[in-house]
């Protein structure tokens, strides 16, 4: 009777810490969210000589890793509307393809959030915008080069930070 109570005392804390562990990723995610639109935290230099995109209506200014390591900032300028229209489009999933690997990195979803971009329609020219990637197991590194994609429409070669 001792060793089946020992072995569900024994199972008890790793089902604990796995319960826990969704609430303070969501926190972290949130805070991240939060905190991105004017502290210091984050890293801010910019990719400015890279231009990408600029026929589709927007101009990248930076890709910068975030989160530890676990998650891509990916921040635009519109700058024509009409033209960047697409990528306001909600039924349009963007992603990143890792161009070392050739893996494929969303943007992740969580159920009280939602998905971690930022859209307003229509979109606003001068504005700039992001989206979260999920980096898992910290895949790209700075340095790397990466392609966002979204529908038919790609951004290549925009160097990571």
């Amino acid at each position: 009777m001792e060793k089946m109570k020992m072995k569900c005392m024994a199972k008890a804390p790793s089902q604990e810490g796995a319960c826990c562990f969704k609430p303070l990723l969501l926190v972290a995610v949130l805070c991240l969210f939060l905190c991105s639109g004017g502290c210091s935290c984050l890293k801010r230099s910019g990719t400015a000589g890279l231009r990408p995109g600029k026929e589709n209506g927007i101009e990248v200014k930076s890709v910068n890793i975030s989160a530890a390591g676990y998650m891509l900032d990916f921040r635009y300028v519109v700058t024509d509307a009409i033209k960047a229209k697409p990528f306001f489009d909600r039924g349009i999933k963007p992603y990143v393809i890792d161009q070392k690997s050739n893996t494929r990195l969303i943007v992740p979803s969580p159920p009280k959030v939602g998905p971690l971009t930022q859209t307003s329609n229509p979109p606003q020219k001068g504005k700039t915008y992001f989206i979260f990637f999920a980096n898992p197991g910290k895949l790209v590194k700075s340095g790397d080069k990466i392609t966002v994609a979204m529908d038919d429409m790609e951004l290549k070669d925009i160097a990571v930070n």
